[in-house]
């Protein structure tokens, strides 16, 4: 996997985990065997926003206003979760 993705912060990790629903550590470990899914993009692409589990969202809403969540870090996961946050809330 590129550095760059090694350098994503943890919370921003964080975020797919729970998006996607997975019981997992977010850690680098958890990022690099989920996005080496053969499928991750498609997944992300293709996520159902209109029916999000409440669980989810849940903790969504507490990732995405963390002041730690920016998107100077990473401005296309930020966009995207805080979109699909903000879309299905």
């Amino acid at each position: 996997m590129s550095q760059i993705w090694q350098d994503v912060p943890a919370l921003h990790w964080h975020s797919v985990v729970v998006l996607l629903g997975l019981q997992e550590e977010p850690d680098w470990a958890t990022a690099k065997r989920v996005l080496g899914q053969p499928k991750f993009i498609e997944r992300l692409m293709t996520y159902d926003a209109d029916n999000i589990p409440d669980i989810v969202l849940d903790g969504l809403q507490r990732i995405v206003t963390d002041p730690r969540f920016t998107a100077d870090q990473v401005r296309s996961v930020h966009v995207w979760l805080t979109s699909v946050t903000a879309y299905a809330s």
